[in-house]
């Protein structure tokens, strides 16, 4: 059987979903070959210069390091091919635009686990795919300096990707989900969807900055699609259009990404959970309990031992939960600056939350999904749980009422036969 291409999924993205579903497609395509051109300048390492060498501090409290630069500029080149307006980066303070009236709207993290730089552990670019309300792509409130040359603005041949060619595998296309999976307390999450009002608190009158902001104070039910690039031993895109999550590998020899995980499922439960132990000093009872609870093990309250694991990469820590299951976390604490966490919700938390919902696990602050979250600032923060459902699940209800656990009540304590 011949090999699935990424081409292949995108073109059937582009036939179902009309002009937005070409116009994320091609997104889609550009952002997999700023991918695979930051995967050779990470697989460089130090022949490619100090990588990991400070630059600057941006204005919402992040060191930003040489790599850091340098992927936030590939990524930008790569959209201004693309049909997007305007983008939102984790480096950069304010929203940049790049198309007039494209239908568009992309924010990312150009390197998340940008700590890992030096130590050649798996970094990666994170995305999060929503649609322009409707107003915006009517009034452009982009200056004429920013125009883009016509010939940029055409479509690209069927099953195109990227902004050079590059040869492909087989011609069988990928077949994904037709109806997406439905989520416990939500409604399913669409794919490409249509019109996309423009959010009251996002509106401000003539201000220019005002719509720049509109697309990324939606919430993040409002994704067309989002995903992520891990570059490590191997390099993979983790994609999901709301039609289920899939995994590609990059075939470095032919430089064609081929599809390698169909309809990923996460396990409901999980034994393993990954976590900062270094600052239980700091956390709430909640999180000190829960993960208490874990590292007793089979002689505990839970009855079953635990596996620890932290790589200090969310990308990475995603991709093995969505391999073999698992739980996350990164909550606040009490430290200054760290009450909301240090996950950025527009394009850390909510690109983690689609991908993990549509592979049948879930994502929540804590307590509440982060899918239903609305937006109030662009660099916003967010604690972030996410992976197995039922173990999500059982996070949050160590924060809501923990004695309402068998695990907790005295009456079924490690002793007892009644274990949770």
């Amino acid at each position: 059987m011949a090999a699935v291409r990424l081409e292949d999924l995108l073109e059937g993205v582009s036939l179902r979903g009309g002009k937005t579903g070409e116009a994320v497609a091609r997104t889609i395509a550009a952002l997999a070959e700023a991918g695979r051109d930051i995967a050779e300048l990470i697989a460089d390492g130090p022949l490619a210069g100090d990588l990991a060498a400070h630059r600057a501090d941006s204005a919402h409290g992040d060191t930003q390091k040489e790599l850091d630069l340098r992927t936030d500029a590939i990524v930008r080149e790569a959209l201004r091919t693309a049909p997007v307006a305007v983008m939102a980066s984790e480096e950069m303070d304010d929203p940049l635009p790049l198309r007039p009236g494209a239908p568009l709207a992309v924010a990312i993290d150009p390197l998340d686990g940008s700590s890992n730089i030096d130590t050649n552990a798996p970094v990666g670019t994170i995305f999060s795919i929503l649609p322009m309300p409707e107003r915006d792509r009517n009034q452009s409130p982009f200056s004429s300096e920013r125009a883009v040359d016509k010939a940029h603005t055409t479509s690209p041949s069927r099953g195109e990707v990227g902004r050079r060619s590059r040869p492909g595998g087989g011609e069988q296309g990928c077949q994904p989900n037709a109806t997406p999976p439905r989520l416990a307390g939500g409604s399913p999450t669409l794919p490409l969807k249509g019109r996309v009002e423009l959010p009251q608190h996002a509106a401000n009158g003539d201000s220019a900055t005002g719509h720049l902001l509109a697309p990324f104070f939606q919430g993040g039910g409002a994704q067309l699609a989002a995903g992520f690039l891990i570059y490590g031993p191997q390099v993979a895109l983790v994609l999901s259009v709301g039609e289920g999550t899939q995994i590609f590998t990059l075939d470095r020899k032919r430089g064609a990404f081929l599809l390698t995980a169909h309809r990923l499922r996460v396990p409901p439960t999980t034994r393993e959970y990954a976590i900062n132990g270094s600052n239980e000093r700091h956390w709430d009872e909640a999180v000190r309990l829960y993960v208490e609870d874990c590292r007793l093990g089979s002689a505990g309250p839970r009855g079953v031992d635990f596996n620890t694991r932290w790589i200090a990469s969310m990308v990475a820590e995603a991709f093995r939960i969505l391999m073999r299951g698992g739980i996350y976390l990164y909550p606040g604490d009490a430290r200054q600056g760290y009450g909301q966490g240090r996950l950025r919700l527009i394009y850390e938390a909510n690109p983690i939350a689609f991908l993990l919902e549509q592979a049948g696990g879930a994502a929540t602050n804590g307590a509440e999904r982060i899918l239903d979250l609305q937006p109030t600032s662009l660099h916003q923060r967010v604690p972030l749980v996410f992976g197995s459902r039922e173990e999500v699940a059982r996070v949050a209800r160590y924060h809501t009422d923990p004695m309402s656990l068998a695990a907790r009540s005295p009456l079924f304590g490690s002793r007892s036969l009644f274990r949770a």
